[in-house]
């Protein structure tokens, strides 16, 4: 996996946590456990949290990630959706949004 795909990765799964306007410390957990996995580092870490890609980034993004990685995507983005125990509306939207991009790509 290219580090430009993780990091592709890991932006759109914090997009989806700052969709709805807070970060919990449940999603905050669970962004710490992915980007571990991921291979990414605490400052990496810190700049996902301290940028939005938004709606409008979302199929570029998608680009950027790898084709075998790309399967996870959905089940990582609604895990995350679900970390605070609650998967509000705004996150919906964007798990539709980037089900959209990968389905174009």
């Amino acid at each position: 996996m290219s580090k430009e795909s993780d990091n592709a990765y890991a932006q759109l799964v914090a997009g989806l946590m700052l969709s709805d306007g807070t970060v919990t410390v449940g999603e905050t957990m669970f962004l710490t456990r992915l980007m571990a996995r991921l291979g990414l580092d605490d400052q990496q870490h810190r700049s996902l949290l301290m940028s939005s890609g938004g709606l409008a980034t979302i199929s570029a993004m998608v680009a950027l990630i790898d084709t075998e990685r790309r399967s996870c995507l959905l089940g990582d983005l609604e895990a995350a959706a679900s970390a605070d125990g609650l998967k509000v509306a705004e996150e919906q939207e964007y798990i539709d949004e980037v089900a959209l991009a990968l389905a174009n790509s």
